[in-house]
């Protein structure tokens, strides 16, 4: 009797790491990939950088100028941001503002425009109107997109891979196939985000 509830403890195990080993996979192909328009990258792109934020998160707001720099002086990432829901509905709908844009071509600058100046958009019409004329956007078709089930699908299915992949917080960033990096305690410079693009190149 003892030896037969050990195989099925010992059975239930190997199935669990199975399926834990097949989330991962998963993930790992999920977080690398990307549609045109979904992403910024030279021609000569030979790294892939990852990026989840929430815009409501203030470390996020502060790093990213600085990640926008090495990107500048690397010149040679495939950078991917993926907005979270990780800090509550202000971060949310900001992400869900990103992806609606997304649908009229302007992901990456509305991206851009909200981790550079961050103001809660949450029932905040006028705002989102201003920011809507400045990126030259449909404010009705961006407020109907953003509550849309698609739009929401995107943003759970960036939450579930960062917590598949590092359950850790925001900002963090995947750096070419093995590297994670998370500022902790103070803020990086460029110079690491250039000798970190440098390193994972050695892994690739």
């Amino acid at each position: 009797m003892f030896l037969r509830i050990t195989y099925v403890v010992l059975a239930l195990a190997v199935l669990y790491l199975s399926y834990d080993t097949f989330q991962r996979m998963q993930a790992r192909h999920a977080l690398m990939a990307a549609e045109d328009g979904y992403l910024s990258a030279p021609a000569d792109a030979d790294l892939t950088v990852v990026e989840f934020l929430d815009y409501s998160c203030p470390h996020c707001q502060s790093v990213h100028p600085i990640l926008t720099e090495a990107l500048r002086k690397d010149g040679r990432i495939r950078y991917i941001p993926r907005p979270v829901s990780y800090l509550g509905p202000e971060g949310l709908y900001a992400a869900s503002v990103v992806y609606a844009a997304g649908r009229q071509g302007k992901f990456m600058e509305t991206h851009e425009k909200l981790i550079g100046t961050y103001q809660v958009l949450l029932n905040n019409d006028p705002l989102l109107r201003d920011v809507a004329r400045e990126l030259d956007l449909d404010a009705d078709a961006l407020k109907t997109d953003a509550l849309s089930p698609d739009t929401l699908k995107k943003i759970r299915e960036n939450d579930h891979i960062l917590k598949t992949l590092a359950q850790r917080g925001t900002p963090t960033y995947f750096i070419g196939k093995k590297m994670v990096y998370v500022p902790e305690g103070r803020l990086p410079t460029v110079e690491e985000f250039l000798k970190m693009f440098n390193e994972a190149r050695g892994h690739e």
